[in-house]
């Protein structure tokens, strides 16, 4: 989105691009984001004529697909019988509103083979993203904002402190390890910020965690859990999927490339794969089975960039205990030792290829809008995650259901199928399951609330759901149903005038059918 467009939201909520503390609103529905569910969740929404903020920690909206550093469409690949998934899931009829019309005609930019499409975020960031929330008047977006903190009344949420860093939306941004906790700090010395109050007559009605931090759940309510745990029993709670910092490589030769020591370099490895056939795994630009300079090759790689020696996030224990002066529940030191972990594969794998052309290979320091070449943010593969309405989360037994199918609840309001695919952690062994390939399946309105919390809503690895259905619904497809579906059961409330999330299950009937214009419950050609 232009400064121009971003300027004029903020004008709208009568915020001037200043320092200070103001009172921003009134939106009915906020989203916490910076996923690809939440964007959904927003632009739902806001086309059903509800007021709407989404608040994005970063100056890209669209999570995976852009920030996040995956551009390159997961769909999922597997036979059930002789019915093809892959074929299944692409027909438009089984596609969330966004998803099919955006891979409409978007073909394979970058020819790779790990999907049917590959691109550049920045180019489908402002061909495809911007250009939708811009076309929404009920949608607000906070740019470079965070949570800090929430205010409740009994089961409810009734306020919401942001932090906004007042950045440029084109600037580039400097490593995440840098500044992600200034991003929570008012302070204005390393950055200029704005404190957003949203409380009081301004409060939104209701509240939407599909961020990738969980933290609407994690300041709100105990009812959430995190971590490889299968059941409602204490667990290792930092015992989950490893992050991985996406990058860019670039055909052309560079005058100076960084150096790093990475911590664990015995893990890089080219597997059973040439050295072009990682090159081309997720291409953005290029065609052909060999590297060619002026290509472009994104970097996703297990054994490679994927950092499997420290989970993302602080343990259930610490996290509750940080409340009082949120930083968003990050272990920094494990996104430190990340992005030096990927820029040590990009080292590694350059001093692999061909001499002849290692003069033609650099860090791209332009594709992912950062200064270090990395993603803004980490492809987050798991976080905090709901626990539902009388204890409801979507489980293993859930998704396989027969075998052909999964459990087809009365309540769906989603459909996805895709591999449980599991990054594992090195340190840790936290799951008994080994990868499954589930049929095609539902996602249940319960598992897009919160137990404890009336007025919030929960989508993408948020969700009301086990650590091993996450692996299975943490892609692109999945996301996007179930953040399109969040956003609808928020405006829904909103419209039938509804303050808590079980008054939409007394009435699923007509929310499935309201719902349904804009992502499927039900499998067609199946």
């Amino acid at each position: 989105m232009s400064n121009y467009f971003y300027t004029k939201k903020l004008m709208q909520l009568g915020l001037a691009l200043s320092c200070g503390k103001a009172l921003a609103g009134p939106c009915d529905v906020l989203i916490s984001g910076g996923s690809l569910s939440a964007l959904t969740a927003a632009l739902s929404s806001a086309r059903e004529g509800v007021t709407t903020c989404l608040v994005e920690p970063t100056n890209w909206a669209g999570g995976q697909l852009t920030a996040s550093g995956v551009p390159a469409l997961d769909f999922a690949w597997h036979k059930i019988g002789d019915v093809s998934m892959s074929l299944l899931t692409r027909k438009p009829e089984n596609m969330e509103e966004n998803l099919r019309a955006w891979t409409k005609g978007l073909g394979n930019p970058g020819g790779c083979w790990v999907s049917h499409h590959c691109f550049e975020p920045k180019v489908f960031l402002n061909t495809k993203i911007n250009p939708a929330i811009a076309n929404e008047p009920n949608l607000t977006v906070f740019y470079n904002t965070v949570v800090k903190s929430i205010e409740k009344d009994g089961a409810r949420i009734v306020g919401v402190k942001l932090i906004q860093r007042l950045n440029s939306l084109t600037q580039k941004t400097p490593p995440l390890s840098e500044v992600i906790e200034d991003w929570y700090d008012l302070s204005t010395e390393f950055t200029p910020k704005k404190e957003i109050v949203l409380s009081g007559a301004n409060a939104p009605k209701i509240f939407i965690d599909a961020s990738e931090n969980g933290d609407l759940l994690a300041l709100s309510t105990d009812a959430y859990t995190q971590g490889g745990d299968d059941t409602l029993e204490p667990a290792d709670s930092t015992c989950g999927q490893a992050t991985v910092f996406p990058f860019v490589m670039d055909g052309k030769a560079a005058a100076s490339e960084p150096v790093v020591t990475p911590e664990h370099p015995e893990f890089y490895s080219l597997g059973r794969f040439t050295w072009d056939k990682i090159w081309t795994y997720r291409r953005l630009k290029g065609s052909g089975d060999v590297f060619l300079p002026g290509q472009k090759s994104l970097q996703n790689w297990y054994p490679g960039n994927d950092y499997p020696y420290g989970y993302l996030w602080l343990s259930q224990l610490e996290t509750n205990q940080s409340r009082a002066d949120w930083q968003g529940g990050y272990n920094v030191e494990t996104i430190k030792a990340a992005e030096r972990h990927a820029l040590g594969w990009y080292q590694w794998y350059k001093a692999k290829a061909p001499l002849e052309r290692q003069k033609s290979i650099s860090l791209d320091l332009e594709t992912m809008g950062t200064l270090n070449g990395l993603s803004k943010f980490p492809y987050v593969r798991d976080t905090r995650r709901s626990i539902g309405l009388d204890n409801f989360r979507l489980t293993v037994k859930d998704i396989l259901g027969s075998k052909t199918r999964g459990t087809k609840f009365s309540d769906r309001v989603a459909i996805h199928t895709y591999a449980m695919d599991i990054h594992p952690l090195k340190s840790k062994t936290c799951y008994s399951n080994e990868s499954q390939l589930p049929p095609p399946y539902y996602i249940p309105f319960r598992s897009l609330t919160n137990r404890d919390v009336k007025n919030l809503l929960v989508a993408g690895k948020t969700m009301a759901q086990t650590f091993m259905v996450n692996s299975s619904s943490r892609v692109h497809a999945g996301e996007m149903a179930s953040g399109t579906a969040s956003g609808m059961a928020a405006s829904y409330m909103i419209k039938k005038n509804f303050a808590d999330t079980r008054d939409v299950l007394r009435d699923i009937v007509s929310f499935r059918a309201y719902s349904a214009k804009r992502t499927p419950s039900d499998w067609t050609g199946y």
